[in-house]
């Protein structure tokens, strides 16, 4: 449902478009409504299912942490294997040698071979489990994501410096930073509650923090919406409070 100029101009999603605006006011940040995960988002690795024309009824589930494109690309290059490998999902996973341990010992049923990483079960079937152990599909969109994450990071991990930090943001404390930035944390939890009870997750890629609005809010947002469109073609109408949602 994404918010993009033809809808504006046709005046479709209104609710969602209004409260857009409202949000960007009162965290004074830009806020979007869709986007897709970038690959930077994961630096460990990721879960994969594969296919293969010639190995019906079979997949091949595992891991990699170059991408599942180059190891598809790897494993169609052997030469017993006469057709290429299809992508059939792929995940985005924090541990992702021990998510595959995890995955297969949850697939154990539909296992071909013990020293083999091909299981006998359906896609969908694989995909339920694969889901159920990594951090998100990597063909989700920002916002369906935003429906888990409260936070949304791309960037690669940066050293912790304590007294580094206190000095770039003038925080001055004496005694125990370590207690003074878990306060200071919790703070900041408080903030992001308040972020998430209005529908959003924070995006921080490129060193730069925007809001991604998530899609169950934006159904909620279209679901009302309708509601009141039936309400002005039946006759039953009263004026709509900006921002009041």
């Amino acid at each position: 449902m994404p918010l993009n100029d033809e809808f504006v101009k046709e005046g479709r999603y209104e609710f969602i478009r209004d409260e857009v605006f409202r949000l960007e006011a009162k965290y004074s940040m830009p806020i979007e409504v869709s986007g897709n995960i970038p690959e930077t988002i994961n630096a460990q690795g990721w879960i994969y299912i594969l296919s293969n024309p010639c190995m019906p009824g079979l997949l091949k589930i595992g891991m990699t942490t170059i991408s599942p494109q180059a190891r598809a690309k790897e494993l169609s290059s052997s030469t017993g294997v006469p057709e290429k490998f299809a992508i059939e999902a792929s995940y985005f996973s924090e541990d992702p040698r021990g998510d595959e341990s995890r995955i297969h010992s949850a697939l154990n049923d539909f296992r071909l071979n013990e020293s083999r990483e091909f299981f006998t079960c359906s896609v969908a079937v694989a995909d339920e489990i694969c889901r159920s152990f990594c951090l998100c599909d990597s063909k989700s969109t920002l916002e369906e994501i935003a429906d888990d994450y409260s936070i949304i990071c791309a960037d690669k991990p940066i050293k912790l410096d304590l007294h580094e930090w206190f000095q770039e943001f003038g925080i001055t404390a004496v005694g125990s930073k370590t207690n003074a930035l878990r306060t200071i944390f919790q703070m900041g939890s408080e903030r992001l509650d308040e972020m998430s009870a209005d529908g959003l997750s924070i995006i921080i890629e490129d060193g730069e923090v925007r809001g991604i609005m998530s899609e169950s809010h934006q159904s909620w947002l279209a679901y009302l919406e309708e509601i009141h469109e039936r309400e002005i073609l039946s006759g039953i109408y009263g004026p709509r409070p900006y921002g009041g949602f």
